[in-house]
């Protein structure tokens, strides 16, 4: 049922029910479609509130339609970038309420925390700390910080997203503070408290242990770390006595701790304490350094161990431990028993008066084991100890709480439970528990060994294997070195055997000369056939080149052909006969191709035979001994053979020009083949247009053809039409018109037929 209809019920029933039931109806539709009810119904629900108020049932189902109408909506899709967008606004009463507004709606909302957090909240919230001063700013930095640490506190997707967009290096002008004579406001001061808390917020050990790592390195790397440690040095301390204190003087951090840990004052005494357990904790190295200082009690007397530093106070912490005192010194009582608790734990039996049996036997007789237990638990049951344990950051209202530190609450819960134990154990298990720590360390220092025995047996074998890769190298440049002697040595017996042949042909160079002539005359029969293949190639040349030219003309033949073509289109016909001989004319053309094609492997097998022909020349030359001693007879032979040698030498010349001379008119041959085929080319493609043309006017002439006889038919219907109808024909011109069309029709054939 529609809205209008149940308005219209409302306005016009005469029934009580009626109108309940719409207005029922308008109740449940007014969640989904507020804005169409509130206009439709709203004067018909106050005129029910007027008229109907003896019935409580309709005045309820009115009130919570008008409710529904009125009241906003609970959710809305993009809320949050709105709110958002306050924060870039112009108006800064508008943007700082945004702030307070976005503070509360952070402040234990996770879920919104994100949300804002991906509404790139830490940009805009960074933008306006910068642009406001940083820690110089006013109340809009505070607002700012404060929403910083809801964003951040406790919620570690925001932390990872802050630290990946590189907002931690953001924050380092914010700690770059000048010294000033002029002090520093309580608004400033109140700045950089929040600054700290949202560092600390960042690096707190309640966060998963590889943020805080991460958090940490990204610190240091920026330099917000010695940004602190400057801040660090410089609290509390006037501006005029730093600058002369820096000056002149260059105060380490391990004084200043020396020097907070034997200064009088109770609460130096503490911060140095802690700031030492922190700069220990989780570091071996400092504490073996720690553990090399030797402690003496006054000037003058020697350095005592620690174990007995405790042992010598004795019978002050039993005596303190023993006694019923008030609640007011409960907390001292379980440091105490706590102290000689970790000197029973802890002992290594150095000490032949103060042994671990014998500490334990002095606590059963004097405090007793369960009196002993019940004031160590006092530490733990204390308040400020409570406290302390809660949260990682100290937060104390004044100097009298601060008693316990974070860390140490820690140490204290580890201890509670072992020192109990140990003050349990019987000597028969002390005993067993040594042997098993004894059997532990032998097996510890049997593992160690023989780690570093693999570790030698590692660097050895890596000095090996580096000796090895040395050896392969040597070894490789060794087998080089031989390979090339081998070579010499070979190269040093084909010397000298070409030593011995040529003595052997000094005692025959008779025979040697006689060789030679053998060996002239067939170079001279090969000369001859180079010759005659030479003369075979020219007159095939010159039948080439003829063919050429019967080619070149027949192509002009065409030509003048085609451009009688192009004058008069029945010459076209003749297009059959013409194609036959461009066909005959490519095939032609191939094979004058090939024939070129084995021409050119036949000059380059005559190119090779000649160079081979050369080399042999040019060897038989050198072959020839020349010996001053030699008589006259073998003078007149050399020269004889240098004279046959330079007529071979000079022939070989001259074939080589005539085959250069026949590669150059080979290519001019090509060239020439090329051109006649793309004029062949050219002349096919005009054919084939010339050919269309036909066929379309072929086409045409039909097309008339028809129409004519198509009108003829016409005309002869008509005339017969009208000799029907008693009108005379002439028959004239009937036959004259008949004798045209038979004029034209004989014409048509003809030229058909041309």
């Amino acid at each position: 049922m529609s809205i209008q209809k149940l308005c219209d019920r409302v306005a016009s029933s005469t029934l009580l029910d009626d109108r309940r039931n719409a207005v029922r109806a308008l109740k449940s539709l007014s969640k989904k479609y507020r804005l169409e009810v509130g206009i439709q119904a709203m004067e018909h629900l106050i005129h029910v509130l007027q008229t109907d108020r003896s019935d409580s049932e309709i005045i309820a189902y009115a009130l919570d339609t008008l409710y529904n109408i009125i009241s906003n909506d609970e959710e809305e899709e993009i809320g949050v970038s709105r709110l958002m967008d306050l924060l870039a606004d112009s108006r800064e009463i508008i943007r700082n309420d945004g702030v307070l507004l976005l503070q509360a709606l952070t402040r234990s909302n996770g879920a919104i925390q994100k949300i804002v957090a991906f509404e790139n909240a830490f940009e805009r919230l960074l933008d306006i700390i910068t642009d406001e001063g940083n820690s110089d700013g006013g109340i809009v930095v505070e607002d700012c910080l404060i929403l910083l640490q809801n964003l951040l506190k406790n919620n570690n997707s925001n932390q990872n997203f802050f630290k990946e967009g590189s907002y931690i290096q953001r924050m380092k002008p914010w700690f770059e503070v000048a010294d000033e004579n002029s002090g520093w406001s309580a608004q400033k001061v109140t700045n950089l408290h929040l600054m700290l808390q949202l560092v600390r917020v960042l690096v707190s050990p309640t966060n998963p242990p590889g943020a805080t790592s991460s958090c940490q390195k990204a610190m240091f790397q920026c330099g917000l770390l010695q940004q602190l440690c400057t801040i660090l040095m410089a609290t509390g301390i006037p501006a005029d006595i730093l600058t002369e204190v820096t000056t002149g003087n260059s105060v380490s951090a391990g004084q200043l701790l020396c020097g907070g840990l034997f200064s009088t004052d109770s609460l130096s005494n503490w911060c140095a304490a802690v700031a030492l357990a922190h700069a220990l904790q989780g570091n071996a190295t400092q504490k073996e350094q720690l553990l090399r200082v030797q402690l003496a009690t006054s000037i003058g007397n020697p350095p005592v161990s620690l174990l007995q530093q405790c042992t010598n106070i004795l019978s002050q912490l039993t005596g303190q431990i023993a006694e019923n005192l008030g609640e007011e010194e409960q907390l001292v009582q379980g440091l105490c028993a706590l102290l000689l608790g970790i000197s029973i734990y802890f002992n290594d039996n150095s000490l032949e008066n103060y042994m671990k049996e014998k500490l334990k036997q002095l606590i059963e007789k004097r405090i007793g084991k369960e009196n002993f237990i019940e004031k160590l638990g006092f530490i733990s049951k204390h308040e400020l100890y409570s406290r302390a344990s809660q949260k990682p950051q100290p937060n104390f209202p004044s100097p009298e709480y601060m008693i316990f530190d974070h860390e140490f609450t820690k140490l204290v819960k580890e201890l509670e439970g072992v020192i109990t134990k140990a003050i349990y154990k019987s000597s028969e298990e002390d005993k067993k528990e040594e042997e098993v720590k004894k059997t532990l360390e032998q097996h510890d220092n049997i593992v160690t060994h023989y780690k570093n025995m693999i570790r030698e047996q590692d660097l050895q074998l890596e000095e090996l294997k580096q000796q090895v890769s040395t050896l392969k190298c040597q070894n490789e440049q060794l087998q080089t070195a031989v390979t090339q002697q081998v070579s010499q040595i070979q190269q040093h017996k084909d010397q000298y055997n070409l030593l011995k042949v040529q003595l052997g042909k000094d005692s025959h160079h008779q025979g040697s000369h006689s060789e030679g002539a053998q060996v002239n005359g067939i170079q001279l029969e090969e000369v001859s056939r180079l010759r005659e293949e030479v003369e075979e190639l020219k007159s095939h040349q010159g039948l080439l080149q003829s063919q050429l030219a019967e080619k070149d003309s027949l192509i002009e033949n065409l030509k003048s052909s085609q451009a009688s073509a192009l004058n008069e289109q029945a010459s076209v016909t003749a297009s059959p006969r013409d194609s036959e001989q461009v066909v005959e004319l490519k095939q032609e053309l191939t094979a004058l191709k090939s024939q070129l094609n084995s021409q050119a492997l036949e000059i380059t097998r005559l190119k090779a035979e000649n160079h081979e022909l050369l080399q042999r020349a040019e060897a038989l030359a050198k072959s020839v001994p020349v010996q001053g001693e030699s008589e006259n007879v073998t003078t007149a032979k050399t020269t004889d053979v240098e004279g046959r040698l330079s007529a071979l030498l000079q022939e070989t010349k001259e074939l080589k020009n005539e085959i250069k001379a026949l590669s150059e008119e080979k290519t001019a041959i090509k060239k020439q083949l090329d051109t006649s085929n793309s004029t062949i080319a050219i002349l096919q493609t005009e054919k084939d247009k010339l050919d269309l043309e036909v066929t379309d006017s072929k086409k045409e002439q039909d097309d008339l053809l028809v129409l004519l006889a198509d009108q003829d038919q016409k005309i002869l219907s008509l005339k017969s039409k009208l000799k029907n109808l008693g009108h005379p024909v002439e028959e004239e011109d009937e036959s004259g018109d008949q004798e045209d069309d038979d004029d034209e029709m004989d014409d048509g054939d003809k030229d058909q037929d041309i």
